[in-house]
């Protein structure tokens, strides 16, 4: 009997619960936040009109807690990818990620997200242009999209991203290959971890960079390990042919 009634009462939950929303700054935000949780749980298509209007919700928190039940329902919640896209510009970072977050799972088969990507890619903040790109290279493989947005990112210069972006960028060849000037000037960043990246991003390249020997040369006696190691292996892979100084071969 309760079986049967839970079967009968599930489907008219989320219009129950939605209907039942409270208002936005009303002094109610557990309330909603727990309503906006728990049509996720449920799965229900029909609670993605709801959801998206949460996204849209000026009370703290809301839109990060409208996108976590998107994400829940899944690739079924595709509805609501355009306003998810529209996030990916938002002021707040914690919006902005929980956007992305959701749209991993809701857009992977939605044949209109990669062109809502496009529109947005290249005026991304960091925190979230590497892993939208990553996103759209997992959907679309659009190199004349990516590779300019990933070179924009390596400009940046941020540990934290510039070593995916590399990553991705050296899975893209031939078309990549007008990332080395980037890479290169890379080399020299007072960063020790942007000097490694560079020349790991480089060895991915392999003979193509091969602007890049005199500059790893140097790095040779880099007085950071990883940056000496990371050199190393670029040369052997854009020079194989060309023995590595004695002092740079490992003990």
């Amino acid at each position: 009997a309760i079986n049967f009634a839970w079967t009968n009462l599930q489907p008219k939950l989320p219009a129950a619960i939605a209907n039942r929303l409270p208002a936005p700054n009303t002094g109610r935000h557990t309330i909603r936040m727990m309503a906006i949780f728990t049509l996720g749980r449920l799965g229900a298509t029909a609670a993605v009109p709801v959801l998206v209007h949460a996204l849209r919700d000026s009370e703290k928190g809301i839109p990060v807690a409208g996108a976590g039940a998107l994400r829940m329902i899944g690739p079924n919640a595709r509805a609501a990818n355009p306003t998810l896209v529209s996030l990916l510009k938002n002021n707040d970072r914690f919006i902005r990620g929980a956007a992305l977050s959701a749209l991993w799972i809701t857009g992977r088969s939605d044949s209109a997200l990669p062109p809502a990507l496009e529109k947005v890619l290249s005026g991304l903040t960091s925190d979230v242009r590497v892993e939208a790109a990553d996103l759209y290279w997992q959907i679309c493989h659009r190199k004349d999209v990516l590779v300019p947005a990933l070179i924009e990112e390596l400009r940046e210069m941020d540990p934290q991203y510039f070593w995916r972006a590399a990553q991705l960028l050296s899975e893209m060849m031939p078309e990549s290959k007008s990332a080395i000037p980037t890479l290169i000037k890379a080399l020299r960043h007072p960063e020790n971890r942007i000097r490694g990246h560079a020349a790991m991003a480089l060895a991915g390249i392999g003979r193509p960079a091969a602007p890049a020997i005199p500059v790893l040369t140097e790095l040779l006696q880099d007085d950071t390990a990883y940056v000496r190691e990371a050199a190393a292996e670029a040369l052997k892979k854009i020079a194989p042919d060309q023995a590595l100084p004695e002092q740079a071969l490992p003990p």
